[in-house]
């Protein structure tokens, strides 16, 4: 598994039920590992913030196929690996 960080992996941002069941490709190129990277980094801001409380990833990287299966923006940051949705169970959820 490729660590992005310390919490976060690269499955974690690109894992999706759509593109399984539909058969779409939703690997990342190069670039978007690296700015997955950036986001991972901050995302263990966001986790010092809370407490050092554990973060489930419910969308991070979207392949055009994937964003465009899923409803996406047409410009979503998604496609560039710049934008994650995200929950912090133990905080709470909204």
């Amino acid at each position: 598994m490729t660590q992005l960080s310390e919490h976060f992996g690269l499955v974690e941002f690109t894992q999706s039920q759509t593109a399984t069941r539909r058969g779409i490709n939703n690997t990342p190129s190069a670039k978007v590992i690296q700015d997955l990277t950036r986001v991972a980094q901050l995302l263990e801001s966001v986790r010092t913030l809370l407490g050092d409380r554990a973060i489930s990833i419910a969308s991070g990287y979207r392949s055009p196929g994937v964003n465009a299966a899923v409803g996406g923006a047409p410009n979503s940051r998604h496609l560039l690996g710049l934008a994650v949705d995200f929950t912090c169970p133990s905080f709470g959820t909204s």
